[in-house]
């Protein structure tokens, strides 16, 4: 009987040829161009309104010790007093915000995700909720690096591994079977998790790729599908969209926001609320009656 690997070489040529064709549409060359900045418009399926703004940046995966995107996605994805969603809740701008440091990253390059859901105030005041993402972004920088706060987002990371809960078997294989392939044997399971190094010029390396020019706007809203506004459809999906063009006006406002126009962000304070000490406390007494 024909192995696998005689009938690969056996394949006719045009069949290869097309196959060649097809692998190549799929995963195309990574070039130098990442056709930033970009604005859309998209019609989605759920009925909320949402705001994504995407930041192409240098590939993360080989940065897994000291995890520079988590420290940012700590700080833009705060909710407490002087955080970015603080602010947009106190102006009813959005109703929930994360930022995301490692969904989208593969070996040429990652992506730095902002996206949060809007409210209608918020949708009709989208360039307004991101100059305010870049008045906080301007903070970060005038601040630069903090080694404490890496020290708070490193200390949760270790209690979260070492109080992880069960999971279900084949759910935890296969997230295993993943992480063979991203960290060395000695961080298989805890590499996901914990953060083993601080360097500082890293952090500030990922934080100069958040720019208004390396910028990817997407605005969804089922009120986009209303009418002849979104007239492009992608080709998997059927998504409705339309490509708007980048008002220069609005791009140099938000290069040149500063984070004093919206004195109410803040950086976090300190969190003294995270245990560091897991030891038995004794009673004092000795008294061993009940």
């Amino acid at each position: 009987e024909e192995s696998d690997a005689e009938k690969a070489n056996n394949e006719p040529s045009d069949a290869a040829d097309t196959r060649s064709e097809l692998l190549h549409d799929l995963y195309r060359p990574v070039t130098p161009s990442w056709n930033v900045p970009q604005r859309l418009q998209v019609v989605p399926v759920a009925q909320v309104h949402a705001l994504e703004l995407q930041f192409p940046m240098r590939e993360i995966l080989s940065l897994y010790k000291s995890k520079p995107t988590r420290y940012l996605s700590h700080l833009l994805g705060h909710e407490g007093v002087g955080s970015l969603l603080s602010l947009l809740k106190s102006k009813q701008y959005a109703t929930e915000l994360y930022a995301d440091d490692s969904s989208k990253s593969c070996v040429p390059f990652s992506i730095f995700t902002v996206r949060m859901e809007l409210t209608d105030s918020g949708l009709a005041n989208v360039d307004a909720v991101i100059e305010m993402v870049f008045a906080y972004i301007d903070l970060l920088c005038k601040q630069g690096p903090q080694e404490w706060i890496h020290t708070e987002v490193r200390t949760v990371g270790d209690l979260q591994f070492r109080f992880l809960s069960q999971r279900n078997p084949m759910d935890y294989a296969c997230s295993l079977a993943g992480w063979m392939q991203q960290y060395p044997p000695s961080m298989y399971l805890s590499g996901a998790y914990k953060i083993y190094e601080w360097n500082a010029d890293l952090v500030q390396e990922c934080l100069s790729a958040l720019t208004p020019d390396n910028m990817f706007v997407m605005v969804s809203s089922p009120t986009f599908g209303e009418g002849d506004s979104c007239t492009e459809e992608e080709p998997w999906y059927g998504t409705k969209y339309r490509t708007m063009d980048c008002d220069d006006e609005t791009w140099k406002k938000w290069k040149s926001v500063r984070h004093e126009d919206y004195p109410a962000l803040q950086l976090p304070q300190i969190n003294d609320m995270i245990a560091t000490d897991f030891g038995l406390v004794q009673d004092a007494s000795d008294d061993k009656t009940f």
